[in-house]
């Protein structure tokens, strides 16, 4: 993994600021930054997500 992208750590919060329709990715704000996010289940823009796991520079999301 490259050495300058963050690492996102599991159990942390973040909001949807774009609706995740699985298995479409959709967007988060995470640790002050935007990202591109996937989940198991749909999750609505505006709702509070915890981080599940990072690949590359995608987090995958579940909702709290």
């Amino acid at each position: 993994m490259d050495e300058d992208v963050l690492l996102a750590v599991a159990g942390e919060r973040g909001v949807v600021c774009m609706t995740i329709v699985p298995p479409a990715e959709g967007r988060i704000k995470y640790a002050g930054t935007f990202w591109r996010a996937t989940a198991d289940e749909r999750i609505d823009e505006g709702e509070i997500i915890s981080v599940v796991s990072q690949d590359g520079l995608v987090i995958h999301v579940e909702k709290v």
